[in-house]
């Protein structure tokens, strides 16, 4: 697997990765920073339930990092902008030769 190398990933996220439960409902695990390039802009997406929804951001990340569907995001974590919003569709990219990727969509 190629990874993106880091000056694709200037930003910074802080990601809580969200568990499912056995019936009682999912958890959120501890939050931890992860190397990311932030696009902050609204778009209309095809959600994972094939309904449409409104994207508030998408984050691109490395192939390996956990964050699945419902996991927390918090974009400029540290700053006066800083927001948290939940993944409501991944993107996954794999290529032969080209850096694999993600791209977490967020509520």
């Amino acid at each position: 697997m190629n990874r993106l190398p880091p000056h694709f990933l200037p930003h910074t996220v802080r990601v809580a990765a969200y568990s499912a439960g056995a019936g009682l409902g999912g958890t959120h695990g501890t939050p931890g920073d992860v190397a990311a390039f932030v696009n902050d802009e609204h778009a209309v997406i095809t959600g994972a339930d094939g309904k449409e929804a409104v994207s508030s951001a998408n984050v691109s990340v490395q192939y390996d990092d956990h964050a699945p569907t419902g996991s927390r995001v918090t974009l400029w974590p540290g700053t006066d902008i800083a927001r948290t919003a939940t993944v409501i569709k991944i993107t996954r990219f794999q290529h032969p030769t080209l850096p694999w990727h993600q791209v977490l969509w967020l509520q």
